[in-house]
């Protein structure tokens, strides 16, 4: 335990005092401008190809406050009340700073989230990071989870994931010493491939090493040094 870097940290935390493991899923919400969805059905009607719709974020809610400096509070916190554990859920994409994600209201959210990452990996905590695919919402428990590391599994297609099964594996990964200090990728094999996972040792021995955060770096050395 030590001393919370802020106010915030302070009285979150309080509130973790006791507390073994903390799981991190908070996002930024995109809000699409419904205005930009005339064009994108005008295109669709006379055929033409690349309109999209345009997003914003909600005041105080870019993905700079939400997924970098909230999430280092949530860090700080975690680190200040002594907690043993830190997970992320984060999200694939964060290799490519050109992903489509980070064009959405040029809120540049993967790019964030990786800022954040990084950070819980230099502040000493033991962490697991998890990037899912897209989520989708169907029922958990019923796949095989695939994992990876560094964004290989993008090539793959289809390349989801029920919301229900990052949620168990996240908690499975809770004193998991195989999740400890990892970073991967996940998604699910197609409906009806392979058998369900509900071994998460055995989930997480797929693992060939841990995502190399120097593709796309978001902190420098200095930055790092001094967390």
């Amino acid at each position: 335990a030590g001393q919370a870097s802020s106010p915030a940290a302070a009285g979150l935390a309080a509130a973790l005092q006791g507390a073994d493991a903390l799981i991190i899923a908070t996002s930024g919400v995109p809000q699409i401008k419904w205005l930009s969805l005339i064009p994108v059905m005008l295109a669709k009607l006379t055929g033409q190809e690349g309109v999209r719709p345009e997003f914003t974020w909600k005041q105080g809610q870019m993905p700079e406050q939400i997924d970098w400096l909230g999430q280092k509070v949530q860090i700080d916190a975690a680190k200040a009340a002594g907690v043993k554990q830190v997970l992320v859920i984060s999200s694939m994409g964060g290799t490519d700073p050109n992903h489509q994600l980070n064009k959405l209201g040029n809120g540049n959210i993967l790019q964030w989230k990786r800022k954040a990452e990084q950070y819980l990996i230099a502040s000493g905590l033991d962490y697991t990071i998890i990037h899912p695919g897209g989520l989708i919402d169907e029922a958990g428990g019923l796949r095989q989870l695939i994992l990876g590391i560094d964004d290989k599994l993008l090539e793959r297609n289809p390349r989801n994931i029920p919301r229900a099964d990052v949620a168990s594996l996240a908690v499975g990964c809770i004193g998991l010493p195989e999740a400890m200090n990892k970073s991967f990728d996940v998604i699910c094999a197609p409906a009806g491939e392979g058998s369900p996972s509900s071994d998460w040792s055995a989930v997480l021995s797929q693992l060939q090493g841990s995502c190399d955060y120097s593709l796309n770096s978001q902190m420098t050395d200095k930055e790092l040094a001094t967390v």
